[in-house]
This record gives structure tokens, sequence and C-alpha cells, in this order.
């Protein structure tokens, strides 16, 4: 991270990391996590979205991307698929609000203090 995006990250209270279901998009999420690890941040405060979530060629499913963070020893709690429309985006806040309870109730990171 350059210094910019190192302070944006400190300072946020919620990080969002938006990914299609495509093995370079996960792969570079898992990347991110983990650098994000190793600097010290806080991955309570992270979250992933995926976007585009369907049944395209070349599109992981739910289950692979819970595999792959269950490498990096997160909960698979802490992944879920929310559909929504466009024309739904007005639904989003209540739905981070809704999950965010789920990482509370999940607990702190156990890769945290690492």
């Amino acid at each position: 991270f350059d210094p910019a995006a190192r302070s944006i990250v400190a300072l946020a209270d919620l990080n969002l990391i938006v990914v299609q279901l495509l093995v370079p998009s996960v792969r570079n999420a898992s990347r991110i996590l983990e650098t994000m690890r190793q600097a010290g941040y806080s991955l309570d405060r992270t979250k992933i979205i995926c976007n585009r979530v369907g049944r395209d060629a070349g599109h992981l499913t739910v289950e692979n991307v819970r595999e792959t963070l269950g490498r990096l020893a997160l909960e698979p709690e802490r992944v879920k698929v929310m559909e929504l429309a466009i024309s739904e985006s007005d639904r989003i806040p209540a739905m981070l609000e809704e999950f965010v309870g789920v990482i509370k109730a999940v607990g702190p990171n156990p890769m945290k203090g690492l």
C-alpha cells in the first residue's frame, strides 16, 4: 500500500473489499487481506463484498470463497451472499448493518494479534 492508502485504511470505520467470484479477483483480495494482516491492520473492520455473483463460466462458488478464507483462518460466517437489483440499492445500509451484527457475534478475527 502507498502512504495515502495506508492512512485511509487506518482511519476508516469499515473497509470494504469488492471482488468478483473469479480466481484472480479472489486471489487479489486474499493478498490484500494478508498484506493488511502483516501490517497490523484490524481485519475486524474489513468486509468482502462479492459483486456480480452468478453462474457464469469461470466464476467461483461462494463455497470456493469460504474455503479460501478458511485457509486464512477466517470463519465461513464472515462471508455472506446478498443479492439485490441496482434499483434496490437503498437496502444496502440495512443489509450491511445486519451483517455487521453477525460479525460482532462471531467475534474478533483469530488472526488479529498475529
